[in-house]
């Protein structure tokens, strides 16, 4: 039986392309992505984000506490992102992020496969299984020189290990403003 989904997540910002396959739950939540995606890319959570289902333009999902701090006005209607599921709308086709709206970032998830828990080969979840390219700045205001040295490199047992972390932390983990991985050694495995 299936339990997993192999993901593709393509991220482009002006000249930092990069790409990540991630396993993942399939009964992961669309805010619960949001902190994996954060992770992912060495992100700080500085902005507000959206995801849409490609194959339903009409969906669209964000955070329930975007209402109470007005920031819905701005937004198509949307569904609450703790009550809805990734995987339903991943199966119909792409799903769009929106993290830092109008900032430049493309960001495309795409199901590359679902996988059943003995092709697992004994991985923790979420996982990093391959990636390649920097990770785009969170910065917008950073400006990029052509070869985007700008950029943090990405490093695969890193971002494992930054994965392991959240997964013992559960839903207590949540990335605030001036919060970030600094304090926690992450550089025990190098990639």
């Amino acid at each position: 039986m299936d339990a997993f989904a192999a993901l593709l997540v393509s991220a482009k910002l002006k000249n930092t392309k990069s790409w990540r396959n991630l396993l993942l739950p399939l009964t992961i939540r669309y805010d619960q992505l949001h902190v994996l995606l954060q992770l992912t890319f060495g992100w700080q959570n500085d902005y507000f984000y959206t995801f849409h289902a490609s194959a339903e333009n009409s969906k669209q999902y964000m955070p329930a506490s975007y209402e109470a701090m007005g920031v819905t006005e701005q937004l198509e209607p949307s569904e609450y992102a703790e009550q809805n599921y990734l995987y339903p709308d991943l199966s119909a086709g792409p799903v769009d992020y929106e993290y830092a709206f109008n900032g430049g970032y493309s960001i495309v998830l795409t199901l590359k496969q679902t996988v059943t828990f003995a092709e697992l080969k004994g991985r923790n979840l979420p996982f990093c299984t391959s990636g390649r390219g920097s990770n785009p700045p969170n910065e917008l205001t950073i400006e990029q020189s052509d070869n985007g040295d700008e950029s943090e490199v990405f490093h695969r047992n890193r971002l494992n290990r930054a994965f392991m972390l959240w997964t013992r932390a559960g839903d207590q983990m949540i990335l605030a403003d001036g919060d970030d991985l600094e304090d926690i050694d992450l550089n025990d495995e190098e990639n």
